[in-house]
């Protein structure tokens, strides 16, 4: 069931990690730490008199609140695993440190996942490209961000039979969309 999905509550339990609405959409407070069928105080806002002369509908909302994990119930399917269908190991170019590093991963979801470490400070952004090591035609496939790690898509008729190198650029702010030349990482793709 999403997250935001509502069921009616039959207004006699009430399980921990739970929040619940009253119908005039006045929230109680969560209940945290109570076994399942406790009753609390918040729980139930009026007295069992007062519920008797009410109509039998529900009285309340319940809503299930997602877990830590991010999955919104446990009945949820797992993401599709990713096959990689090429890889690169990537390493340090030109005048880059020896110690910066990095791999990309063409995966079957027509991303690739560049993860890169060490990498010198520069003043601007890294930008990763796909190049043809026989023409020396490149063409960006986005940036690198902040992080070590991406998944960028990549164009759906791209050949890495001829765009098989992969190359972690250091780039300035200059409104240049061409490659800076300063190439910090490269690597061929195989698989």
């Amino acid at each position: 069931m999403p997250a935001s999905a509502a069921v009616r509550s039959t207004g006699r339990r009430a399980h921990a990690g739970t929040a619940v609405t009253t119908t005039r959409g006045s929230p109680s407070a969560p209940l945290t730490g109570a076994a399942p069928g406790a009753r609390s105080a918040g729980l139930f806002r009026h007295s069992a008199r007062a519920r008797r002369r009410r109509p039998t509908a529900p009285t309340s909302t319940v809503v299930h609140t997602a877990g830590a994990s991010g999955r919104t119930c446990a009945t949820d399917p797992a993401p599709p695993a990713q096959t990689v269908v090429a890889s690169a190991r990537l390493d340090a170019y030109g005048s880059t440190p020896a110690r910066a590093r990095g791999d990309a991963r063409v995966l079957d979801s027509g991303e690739l996942h560049p993860h890169v470490a060490n990498l010198p400070a520069v003043p601007g952004y890294y930008e990763v490209w796909l190049i043809n090591p026989n023409t020396m035609e490149m063409f960006s496939i986005g940036v690198l961000g902040t992080g070590n790690e991406v998944l960028l898509p990549l164009p759906p008729n791209v050949d890495l039979g001829k765009y098989s190198v992969v190359d972690v650029s250091a780039e300035r702010f200059d409104n240049d969309t061409a490659h800076s030349g300063d190439s910090l990482l490269r690597g061929s793709l195989t698989g």
